[in-house]
């Protein structure tokens, strides 16, 4: 009787120790440059800016007529109190821009980098190897010949003692304002390496 093969003892702590920020977008840059990660979409950057826009000129001109009013009542002597009343929509727009600032550092700063750097600690960690995308992955099952657009992303693959894969994987059906998307969380046990 032969002796099952040495495995790696199980890591679960680089999904769960703490990231430091600038280690993360060291090595999202690296990862960007060496070309294993996607590059930043430009399309949704400019939608994002237009986007913003639109909305900063839709209610920008609303909040100025808010504070404008507010700010003619407190200098004519209209508003009791008029100094603090003045002030107030000045307090709002600094605690709305605030949010929207740290919205925005919050989704921009961690979004996916955070991610891809502890799975593929992680991958690293349990003898794996880690891909952020595999476009059009040739797996076995009944979903990944559905549809069009089919991608897999967080891939972690290992290679011993056999064969597996594990990831998210979505494809589309449909087209136009019929289009759906649909996503699957998947493991693939394989006998055959791909």
């Amino acid at each position: 009787m032969s002796m099952p093969p040495a495995s790696v003892p199980f890591d679960a702590r680089p999904l769960t120790e703490p990231a430091d920020r600038a280690t993360v977008r060291a090595y999202v840059r690296q990862l960007r440059a060496s070309g294993r990660a996607p590059a930043r979409s430009v399309v949704g950057i400019v939608l994002a800016a237009v986007i913003g826009a639109v909305f900063l000129v839709m209610f920008g001109s609303v909040f100025a007529g808010i504070v404008g009013s507010f700010l003619a009542l407190a200098t004519s002597g209209g508003m009791p109190g008029g100094g603090l009343f003045a002030i107030a929509p000045i307090v709002m727009l600094v605690v709305v821009v605030g949010a929207v600032v740290a919205i925005i550092v919050r989704v921009v700063g961690a979004g996916s980098g955070e991610r891809w750097w502890r799975l593929d600690r992680f991958a690293q960690a349990n003898a794996m190897t880690w891909y952020p995308v595999v476009s059009d992955p040739p797996l076995p099952g009944m979903i990944f010949g559905l549809g069009h657009g089919r991608v897999a992303t967080d891939v972690v693959r290992g290679e011993r003692p056999r064969f597996v894969e594990f990831g998210n994987y979505s494809y589309k059906t449909g087209s136009g304002k019929n289009e759906s998307t649909h996503r699957w969380g998947y493991v693939c046990p394989m006998t055959t390496h791909l």
